[in-house]
Order: structure tokens, then C-alpha cells, then sequence
């Protein structure tokens, strides 16, 4: 006879999860390593693996030189609280590696790297200190989280960075939604549309997108909150 069971959980950022399940102890393994799978811990996360999130009120792009001559772009990030304050100094730092790391960092932006001013000095900037400073000092177009982890190297290693980048959240939408997103502020950059146009556009490209529902309604906010003046 089947009977409902509760499998309990843990998200990332230490959330309970309770998900119910019918059926005898194998279905109840079964979910559980699925949920496993899918990133959920069976116990409560440790404060290390614990997920953080942090609005992003500015950031600054930077060049760090690697020994072999090549450069890496460096994210200089500014943390903004619940208050509206945005922090003066550098909250935490973000390294873009690889491709991959600069086409998620343009995505839940909305910008791309060429298209800002870089940062050539090698301590972080100081927001407000120095007025010449300030036209490397961009806020986000839209809401923007960084999800990090403590590090614990940084207990016993003063030059360990505190916080390690775990990944890039924009205004809860999906990698293809910011994608979609990117691609009509850029053509409203570019050709000048009108919003209503650029909705039409919105609409456009979200049906090309499976698994994406987006309404009118949707589109007009989404349009109307972030479309470039």
C-alpha cells in the first residue's frame, strides 16, 4: 500500500526543504538522491558550504596582469545593502577566467566587456574619493546578485580573499531571459526604438526561446523598468 513520506532537505543557502513523497522507502531514495543531484545537501550545509547572496550596487572592471604578459578582466565588486547604501570599498572580488566566465558576467549585466571603461590600477578604487575615478565606476542597469561562499583559507591566510564567487544572479531571470533582455536593450542602444517596440521585439525573441512564457504585461515592465535612455 502506498503512503506519503517527507524526504527533508537543505538549498544552498541553509533553506529546509520538505518535498512529499508517495510510495514505499526505494521511491523515497530515489528522490532524495535526485534532489542530491540536483544540489541539495541531506544536511544542513556547513558555514563554508553555505551560499550567500549580495545585491550588487556597483562594480568596476580591471586588468590583471598574469606572469606570462597575458591580461585577465577583474570584476571589483561593490555590495549594496537593504538600507540602499552601497559600500565604499571593494565588498569582493571576481576573476573571468575563461570565456565562459565573461559571456555569464556580460549576460546578467546586460553589457559587454569592450563597451566599459577599464580599470589599469592595481588597488581597488575607493568610490567617491577621487572624482577622476568615477567614469570607471558603473551601477547595474537592473538588479544583480553575487552568490559567494566564505573561504575558509582566509582563517589562517591574510592575502586569501574572504569571499569565493559562486555565480551571477540578475533580477530573477534565466541565462536565456538575460540573454533575450541583453539583446533588446542593445538594439534599443542602437536603432533607438520606441518601447512599444522594443516590447514587440521582447515578445519576438522570447516565443524563439523554448520553455520561456513571457506576457505583454511581462514584457511592457520588464521594457519600461530597463530600456536604455
Amino acid at each position: 500500500m502506498s503512503q506519503q513520506i517527507q524526504v527533508r532537505m537543505y538549498a544552498p543557502n541553509g533553506a529546509e526543504v520538505l518535498v512529499s513523497v508517495n510510495g514505499g522507502p526505494e521511491n523515497v531514495a530515489d528522490v532524495a538522491a535526485a534532489l542530491e543531484r540536483a544540489g541539495l545537501y541531506p544536511t544542513p550545509p556547513t558555514e563554508e558550504e553555505r551560499e550567500r547572496r549580495s545585491r550588487v550596487g556597483a562594480f568596476v572592471v580591471r586588468s590583471h596582469i598574469n606572469g606570462d604578459g597575458s591580461e585577465t578582466p577583474v570584476v571589483d565588486v561593490y555590495f549594496r545593502h537593504r538600507n540602499g547604501y552601497t559600500d565604499r570599498l571593494r565588498s569582493m572580488r571576481v576573476y573571468l577566467n575563461s570565456q565562459r566566465d565573461r559571456e555569464e558576467f556580460e549576460r546578467a549585466f546586460g553589457v559587454r566587456l569592450e563597451a566599459l571603461h577599464i580599470y589599469d590600477g592595481d588597488t581597488p578604487i575607493e568610490r567617491g574619493k577621487r572624482p577622476q575615478q568615477d567614469r570607471f565606476v558603473y551601477r547595474p542597469a537592473h538588479s544583480v546578485w553575487v552568490v559567494w561562499r566564505l573561504n575558509p583559507a582566509s582563517a589562517t591566510d591574510d592575502k586569501a580573499p574572504k569571499r569565493l564567487f559562486v555565480r551571477w544572479e540578475a533580477d530573477g531571470f534565466s541565462p536565456d531571459e538575460s540573454i533575450i533582455l541583453t539583446a533588446v536593450r542593445e538594439e534599443a542602444k542602437v536603432h533607438d526604438i520606441d518601447p512599444e517596440q522594443a516590447v514587440a521585439t521582447f515578445l519576438e525573441a522570447a516565443a524563439k526561446k523554448p520553455g520561456i512564457k513571457v506576457t505583454p504585461a511581462q514584457a511592457r515592465a520588464w521594457v519600461r523598468r530597463r530600456m536604455v535612455k
